[in-house]
């Protein structure tokens, strides 16, 4: 009776294996994040709220060119609703945003525009690497300045001097 039972588990198993190109969907790998520091002349840490000149991160806002329309991005269901986040890593002194680019548009090199406040905004563009089963990051450009590649290191990040 055993090895019934073992043969049985030996053939669904053999047949459960699939070597078709259907599956090969499955794969995923999504990154379309960058990385900032922002500095004042002086190098204090605007992202810091204990530094008294900080920016008010309630003001900040995200804007993605779509199809030639600048849309703001506002997702109340997601955990950052204005699809950045301010964090702290042990490895640093300072502050960073980390901002998820406009991958939505379908152009080679898309836009974002970051409005820190009614007054100040920076335009972010960004290329990335897309696979069937990947979108990458490839590149950052920075008011017109290429700041980021994929071949930096992770903590290689470019600084925003406001």
């Amino acid at each position: 009776m055993m090895k019934k039972i073992l043969v049985f588990f030996i053939i669904i198993v053999f047949f459960g294996c699939d070597n078709s190109e259907e599956n090969k969907d499955l794969c995923s790998y999504y990154n379309t994040t960058v990385m900032f520091s922002v500095l004042n002349s002086e190098h204090e840490d605007l992202l810091n709220p204990e530094n008294l000149t900080h920016l008010d991160v309630s003001k900040i806002k995200l804007f993605n060119v779509i199809n030639g329309k600048t849309v703001e991005f506002y997702d109340p269901n997601l955990d950052s609703p204005r699809n950045f986040k301010i964090l702290k890593y042990d490895y640093d002194d300072v502050y960073h945003i980390t901002i998820s680019l406009n991958d939505i548009d379908k152009s080679a090199k898309t836009k974002t525009y970051i409005q820190w406040n009614e007054k100040d905004t920076d335009t972010l563009e960004s290329t990335f690497n897309k696979t069937k089963c990947s979108t990458i990051t490839n590149q950052v450009w920075l008011n017109g300045k290429l700041v980021w590649d994929y071949k930096m290191d992770d903590k290689d990040y470019p600084i925003i001097i406001k």
